[in-house]
């Protein structure tokens, strides 16, 4: 079942990788073709220059040259046809340009946390607020609300985007429509690939939890086994973890209820399968109650499969 499970993940970022690649592709395609139809349209006025100088007669006299007009293309006209090859070229790339998909972040769309009144408790929105957030980043505004729904979500996004709200919220959520208490053991289980980032993950969620009731903790290499044993045994509903120490409890930690875990979410998966953890991961995924879990990746912006 890891295996399978594993072989999904790695398919999952396989498809994620070849579709940057395509829009890439794409991106550059039309900048060749918008430089094509530059050149073209430079082209087509040279020819037409040349066109009228062949057009002059070989020998004109100079009684000729005062009474008839000149056959020089009319300055105004000129203007007139280089607008209509702009416009055209304008059209052009409006019909080429790539479409913005509906429901995602349309330009008259509401991006601020106030418009999550309807599907986040006041609660997390207090907490958001408190923190200084008025508005979602694109990874949060695309992804809170399919979280929300209960979906799994592939997402891949840079440092800095906004993504640890982006999966944090709709997690602090999850517990609290369940009614999760201490008893009930953990919910959420978000894994992280270094001490680092698990560190700032929870310095987040704990202000986020600000004003909800619902345990949470931090468990990693280095720090005091024992003291973690004795907050698991108590009761950890969100639970930040590193690989390593994790497999650790499941495996040595009698008091550690994961058997109501809801959602499993691997922060940054790429790092954790680069930095050598997918054995780690492998079994954890093993160990945990596979009935109904919710399986969430976010991978860094700049992952690739070699």
């Amino acid at each position: 079942m890891a295996d399978l499970q594993m072989k999904l993940l790695r398919k999952k970022i396989q498809k994620r990788s070849e579709k940057n690649k395509k829009r890439t592709l794409l991106k550059n395609q039309k900048q060749e073709c918008d430089e094509d139809g530059v050149k073209k349209a430079k082209n087509e006025g040279d020819e037409g220059k040349e066109e009228n100088v062949d057009m002059e007669p070989e020998k004109v006299n100079a009684d000729e040259t005062m009474e008839k007009p000149s056959q020089e293309v009319d300055p105004e006209q000129e203007e007139d046809g280089e607008k209509e090859s702009e416009d055209e070229e304008e059209e052009e790339k409006d019909e080429d340009g790539p479409q913005l998909p509906l429901g995602l972040t349309g330009a008259f769309e509401d991006t601020s946390f106030a418009s999550l009144a309807e599907v986040v408790s006041e609660n997390t929105l207090k907490g958001v607020k408190e923190m200084g957030f008025e508005h979602m980043t694109e990874i949060q505004h695309k992804s809170i609300r399919p979280l929300l729904e209960g979906r799994d979500v592939l997402a891949a996004a840079k440092t800095g985007s906004g993504k640890t709200l982006a999966f944090l919220i709709p997690s602090i959520e999850l517990i609290y429509k369940l009614k999760f208490m201490p008893r009930n053991g953990t919910g959420v289980i978000i894994l992280s690939p270094t001490r680092e980032l698990a560190m700032q993950t929870y310095g987040v969620m704990k202000e986020l939890m600000a004003h909800h009731v619902h345990t949470y903790g931090l468990i990693m290499g280095g720090s005091n086994r024992s003291a973690e044993a004795q907050k698991l045994a108590n009761g950890v509903n969100i639970l930040v973890a590193t690989p390593g120490r994790l497999l650790d409890h499941l495996q040595n930690t009698p008091g550690f209820m994961y058997k109501n875990l809801q959602c499993l979410i691997i922060d940054e998966a790429d790092r954790i399968l680069e930095v050598g953890f997918e054995e780690e991961l492998k079994q954890i995924i093993k160990l945990l109650p596979s009935t109904k879990l919710h399986f969430t990746a976010f991978l860094t912006h700049e992952f690739k499969i070699q």
